[in-house]
């Protein structure tokens, strides 16, 4: 949720706010919807004891800013089961119980909801946080070294609901020299085993504090399915902050229309009405349109290009894994038409010589297939030396 005006954790002042959903798989914007508490034009004619000017009225909000959240997270789902016709199963969200409360009362049928890693940690965090008065030798480094350890263990364990529950309960033992449950992560067969991110390279020994951090740990790993997907909204925050820089907070655009014109600047049908709107004014001559347009077929074929581009860049997998050659180079390689097939023929035929003839061949603009380079043609050589 973007809020014109930020709030303090504690107050929730904001005339304003704009809520956002975003495909997962996609990661474009599916739909966005306002919440406005005033309009300038209601309340100045309010105040004059008049009728208001007919307007478009954006007020639609009267209660506080913090509900804005969980009413525009249900309206926006409803509207995507509308439009879509697909029912919306999975929420990938913070831990707010409101939102998600009412996205099931207004969709009526159950939603899974897996947990937004960036607010997990952020959560985990001020869970630990909570706990240095308690817990003198709680520095501020150990609690980053536990938040990195449980980013860690997700990444590692993405979707290993199992896995990632063992590596979470084994986290805070392992901390304390306890290698029992670790896994394979942990270099416990090393003798006298260095912890690289604890003070001096040793393990904690504070007990009382070994049992409060395991109580945290054991609550995430209690929900290792949410957290299991590695889910994350990172594409609302950064959406929310081109929000931000259209409506930037210090000015008040949400007492009138420009606010949702300001959010609405990137939308593509209205860019598209927009655009046919000024060709239609400036009369522009269908042959000039046709002469900077491309067709359906051309981006069908070029979306064909990039999958064998892919594919034969793959082949190159042994030499970029052996850094014999970059993944950039096996990229360049693959787009002038270059599978490892054809370097296996030029080195067996002439070595040196037949992989600087192929690579460096001149094209019609005179610039070289791949490169010319002797020394990075010099590297490639190494990985057939060396087999």
């Amino acid at each position: 949720m973007c809020w014109q005006k930020r709030g303090t954790g504690r107050s929730y002042s904001s005339s304003s706010g704009v809520g956002t959903a975003i495909g997962q798989l996609t990661g474009k914007i599916l739909d966005y919807d306002l919440r406005v508490t005033h309009c300038a034009i209601c309340h100045s004619a309010e105040k004059a004891k008049r009728d208001a000017k007919p307007h478009n009225c954006q007020k639609n909000w009267s209660k506080s800013a913090k509900p804005m959240e969980s009413s525009t997270g249900a309206s926006l789902m409803e509207t995507i089961e509308e439009v879509s016709g697909v029912p919306v199963d999975v929420l990938i969200m913070n831990d707010d119980s409101a939102t998600l409360s009412r996205v099931k009362e207004a969709l009526d049928h159950e939603v899974k909801k897996l947990s937004d890693i960036n607010h997990s940690t952020k959560s985990l965090g001020k869970a630990f946080y909570n706990l240095k008065s308690k817990h003198k030798t709680l520095s501020t480094d150990i609690i980053e070294y536990y938040k990195m350890c449980f980013s860690y263990a997700i990444q590692q364990n993405k979707n290993n609901e199992t896995k990632l529950k063992e590596t979470l309960t084994a986290t805070v033992p392992h901390s304390f020299g306890i290698h029992d449950k670790c896994g394979n992560w942990c270099n416990k067969s090393i003798e006298n085993n260095f912890h690289k991110y604890l003070l001096h390279g040793k393990p904690l020994t504070d007990d009382a504090l070994r049992q409060d951090v395991q109580i945290k740990f054991d609550t995430v790993a209690n929900n290792a399915e949410r957290l299991a997907p590695a889910g994350s909204t990172k594409d609302v925050e950064s959406t929310n902050n081109i929000y931000a820089s259209k409506a930037p907070k210090r000015f008040c655009f949400s007492k009138c229309e420009n606010l949702k014109t300001r959010y609405n600047a990137h939308n593509a049908v209205d860019d598209v009405n927009s655009l046919h709107k000024l060709m239609t004014l400036s009369k522009v001559e269908k042959q000039d349109v046709l002469e900077f347009s491309f067709s359906v077929e051309s981006i069908v074929e070029n979306m064909k290009y990039d999958k064998i581009v892919k594919v034969d860049a793959e082949s190159f997998g042994d030499l970029v894994k052996g850094k014999y050659m970059s993944a950039q180079m096996a990229v360049r390689c693959a787009q002038s038409g270059l599978k490892k097939c054809h370097l296996d023929l030029a080195f067996h035929r002439k070595g040196f010589q037949g992989l600087l003839d192929l690579l460096s061949q001149r094209r019609q603009d005179g610039s070289p297939r791949v490169t010319k380079t002797a020394a990075v043609i010099k590297k490639i050589t190494g990985y057939y030396d060396n087999k």
